[in-house]
């Protein structure tokens, strides 16, 4: 098994404290192959040589109070020491022995040092250390081995470097030390090819990753290229190159030179552009139209000129203006028209503009009104627009170049008059109410009449006069939309309005015939009732109380609920004959008639009722014999509905306005009154009829205060009680009781049910069951 081991280095201080020297090591590069470099300390005249890449020169800075460390033993290098990746050495033993590796500095200081037994076969190890040179000795055994890295890095673990394989050079680069103090010059020459000298560098800089980088360089003359011309015109044209090399030398001048004949130097015309290298243009300016000019890209530096290829080009001939004429004008409306132009020729100067100008008077210029379209030669079109109409206009078409304008001949046209559209205008009166009533209709223009004329607005306007008009009272209809469905409101009760619908049109406004209304008078209902009827026959109506029935067992006291979605819920639970709090679950007889209480809890029939025959007549009505405080506070004032009454309510009564729904976060059944048709409800609301789930319409309270406004009515599903099973089905169904009975089984009470699977209507004749119960009052 392989087996790796990190040899961490801790910096030793001995007799040479490392934090007493800063040792940097030297790199270069060169535009040649480089035998060797020559580093040598003016001061101490000791010289040092880098041949190729294969050895590490050390500069090492001395404290003046310095030491020296202690070389390192050359020792034969085998197989028993290799590198095997570029921050990992492996160690190969041919026996299990102990191992010592000891890590040396570049000058021989130790740094760090492994010992241990060690397995027979190959164990890795990876190193960690500050950036450097360091010799790395192995011995374990008879086997002793040395290797010289360079760490680059000073993360842990480093990357390992080996650079020579050579046994006898690994001492010998580590020992490639040159000291020096502060103040010391060093002189640094390259060679290539046979020792030939190529420069020779002075007090190179240090860098602060202490590396000292420097460039050898055989110099010449710069190359440079030159580049095609562009933007030719008759006395200009953009010119340039590229100095792609300074081959050693710093380029001090860069440039164009050009004439009329061949070969050109910078002692006929130039202009010069910085210097470097790098690309470069030049703008010729104030040659003559029609010639032929040669031209090169030059480049100077302290060896000499260079010339790039040479290119020619021609400047154009000078122009006369454009030549343009006008076309006639199309599709000439009430505020518009197209009309346009051709460019036919441009004489020899890019057209850099081209429209047409108008005005009211006679040959009209740019001065006036233009519309520019395009550059250059060919036809164009333009749609003028905003004009006035019954309006004569005049049109030329232009063109711009750089010699001047043209203008082609003037053509005139006449705007049309508008005129007012024809429209199909329907109105119907729906629902009537107190204060608002609803109309539907349409409002359409006739197909191909009407000239110029644009529709704004449409929708309905009303008063209390005849021939109501948009500065009376008016709704519009949003976007563009034309069928009118609208409640229009506030109205006052018991008057009369005239109601026709409109159009606005950049022509006027339209107005369709007038309808009229009388909204209806209140009818005087007790308190505690929603003012809207429900039919329940076909000759009969009601008027639903406020809220469910509630009952306060300590006073005795009997009200309506203050909102349609209050109820008791999982409370009533409380019932008891003391309990001061609210209930609104009661059960079958208990509706104050013969001392009966709804406080009951038993579960005999008995308590809830004195015989089978009692319930053939109203005793068990709760409205009969119950005061309400805040309904009208008298016996005899509401009922209950029937059975059969029920079922002309949800499932006969026209539109069967009626669905599940979640108000104010109480789930129960919604009922719509007579006169409201089915899905129109408040602006910004939706109801879904027959819904069957209470997520299909969900009203937060201010929400549902604009369904009470058009006489909602709201029958929480407040669940039900057992003595025996207590409270149940709370928020999931609805139980209510009805006023009739089965007739083949007298003691059998009739009930209303709802919840998400169906609604509808049963008989049982367990007593003690507690209902909710919901009042209602004849319409008179």
């Amino acid at each position: 098994m392989k087996r790796i081991y990190s040899i961490l280095v801790a910096m030793l201080v001995g007799t040479m404290s490392l934090l007493a020297q800063t040792n940097y090591t030297i790199t270069f590069k060169a535009n040649v192959t480089m035998d060797k470099i020559q580093v040598k300390n003016l001061q101490s005249g000791v010289t040092k040589t880098l041949n190729k890449s294969d050895n590490v020169i050390t500069l090492q800075k001395v404290a003046k109070q310095g030491g020296t460390g202690t070389p390192v033993e050359s020792v034969e290098q085998s197989d028993f020491l290799q590198q095997t990746a570029s921050n990992e050495v492996t160690v190969n033993m041919e026996k299990a022995g102990r191992l010592n590796l000891m890590l040396y500095s570049s000058n021989g200081t130790f740094v760090a040092r492994y010992s241990n037994n060690v397995d027979a076969g190959q164990t890795s190890f990876q190193i960690g250390a500050s950036s450097g040179v360091y010799a790395l000795v192995a011995s374990a055994n008879n086997q002793k081995a040395s290797l010289k890295i360079i760490l680059t890095q000073s993360t842990q673990p480093s990357i390992l470097e080996v650079l020579t394989n050579k046994p006898e050079s690994v001492l010998k680069s580590i020992n490639d030390v040159i000291t020096f103090d502060d103040g010391d010059e060093f002189e640094f020459t390259g060679y290539y090819y046979s020792q030939t000298k190529v420069e020779t560098m002075h007090s190179a800089f240090i860098n602060g990753d202490k590396q000292i980088r420097f460039s050898f360089t055989k110099v010449s003359a710069p190359t440079v290229t030159t580049v095609k011309a562009t933007n030719i015109t008759t006395d200009a044209a953009t010119v340039g190159g590229n100095v792609t090399s300074d081959n050693g030398t710093s380029v001090t001048e860069r440039g164009v030179c050009w004439g009329t004949s061949a070969n050109p130097t910078v002692s006929n015309n130039k202009k010069a552009s910085g210097t470097g290298t790098g690309s470069f243009t030049v703008t010729l300016s104030s040659l003559s139209d029609a010639t032929t000019y040669y031209v090169r890209a030059y480049a100077i530096n302290a060896e000499g000129t260079s010339y790039g290829d040479e290119i020619t080009f021609t400047t154009t001939k000078k122009a006369t203006a454009p030549t343009v004429t006008t076309t006639k004008a199309t599709n000439i409306k009430t505020n518009a028209a197209t009309v346009g132009g051709n460019v036919t020729n441009d004489n020899g100067a890019t057209v850099t503009e081209r429209g047409v100008c108008w005005a009211t008077t006679a040959n009209p210029t740019v001065s006036n009104n233009k519309k520019a379209s395009g550059t250059g030669t060919g036809s164009f079109t333009i749609t003028l627009s905003t004009l006035s109409e019954e309006t004569t206009y005049y049109v030329r078409a232009y063109a711009i170049n750089s010699v001047g304008i043209s203008y082609g001949s003037a053509i005139t046209f006449t705007t049309q008059k508008v005129t007012a559209p024809e429209f199909d205008m329907s109105l119907r009166i729906g629902y009537i109410g107190l204060d608002n009533a609803y109309v539907s209709g349409s409002v359409y223009e006739k197909a191909g009449t009407g000239n110029g004329a644009t529709v704004t607005e449409r929708g309905v306007c009303w008063a209390t006069t005849k021939n109501p008009t948009v500065s009376n009272n008016k709704k519009a209809l949003s976007g563009n939309n034309k069928v009118i469905e609208l409640y229009i409101s506030p109205l006052s009760q018991g008057t009369t309005y005239y109601v026709r619908p409109y159009a606005i049109h950049t022509a006027g406004i339209t107005y369709g015939d007038q309808k009229t209304f009388t909204t209806k008078k209140p009818a005087t209902i007790a308190n505690g009732a929603i003012q809207k009827a429900f039919s329940v026959s076909e000759t009969r109506k009601v008027y639903f109380s406020q809220g469910n029935l509630q009952y306060q067992a300590s006073t005795g006291t009997w009200r309506f609920a203050e909102h349609q979605y209050d109820m008791i819920g999982s409370d009533n639970s409380n019932i008891s004959s003391s309990y001061s709090g609210w209930i609104d679950l009661f059960g079958w007889g208990t509706s104050g008639y013969n001392g009966k209480y709804p406080y009951m809890t038993s579960t005999e029939s008995s308590d809830y009722g004195d015989g089978m025959n009692d319930i053939a007549g109203t005793n068990y009505d709760w409205g009969v014999y119950n005061k309400i405080s805040n309904g009208g506070n008298q016996a005899g004032m509401w009922r209950t509905l029937t059975g059969s009454e029920l079922d002309y309510l949800i499932n006969k009564r026209e539109g069967r306005l009626r669905g599940l729904a979640c108000v104010n976060g109480v789930n129960g059944l919604i009922l719509l009154p007579d006169d409201h048709l089915s899905g129109l409800i408040p602006d910004g609301l939706k109801f879904t009829s027959g819904a069957t789930d209470y997520t299909q319409n969900v009203y937060s309270a201010s929400e549902w205060s604009k369904m009470e406004a058009i006489g909602a009515v709201f029958l929480p599903a407040a669940g039900t009680r057992s003595p025996t099973t207590g409270m149940k089905n709370v928020g999931s169904k609805g139980f209510y009781w009805l006023a009739s009975h089965n007739p083949n089984y007298k003691d059998f009470a009739s009930f209303l049910y709802f919840y998400s699977s169906g609604m509808g209507y049963g008989d049982i004749n367990s007593r003690y069951l507690g209902y909710s119960v919901r009042l209602v009052q004849d319409v008179k």
